[in-house]
């Protein structure tokens, strides 16, 4: 092994290419490899599964918002339509289970009232 040695103490030659390349691709095998393992543990503690596999085990009912009711969806549209009363509406939500809408309070107090010197006809040339 003396003679490998130059007197200045680096060692000459080296392995072959081939031997270099392998050398690589298995560290980046390796390099894979633990970052494949890290994103498993990631996702089995987490509880999340991909976007394509829905919501994850623990996903609540609560955090979905609730699919319309068909029957409260009907009673309106024929509210809206003027097929049937105020009362008769309020009374088909209460039967079906639905919440009544409660209208707005009036505003409290008198309107106020315009200024005594405003105009009450328009003008010249706003008629």
């Amino acid at each position: 092994m003396r003679g490998r040695y130059p007197p200045d103490g680096y060692w000459v030659g080296g392995p072959p290419f081939w031997m270099e390349l392998l050398g690589w691709l298995l560290f980046l095998l390796l390099l894979a490899a633990a970052v494949a393992v890290v994103v498993l543990v990631v996702t089995r503690l987490t509880g999340r599964r991909g976007l394509a596999a829905g919501p994850p085990r623990s996903w609540s009912p609560q955090w979905s918002p609730p699919a319309p009711d068909p029957a409260l969806q009907a009673v309106r549209l024929r509210y809206a339509q003027g097929e049937i009363s105020p009362e008769e509406y309020a009374r088909l939500v209460r039967d079906l289970g639905g919440e009544v809408p409660v209208p707005p309070a009036p505003p409290r107090g008198p309107a106020p009232a315009a200024p005594p010197d405003a105009p009450t006809t328009p003008g010249p040339g706003r008629g």
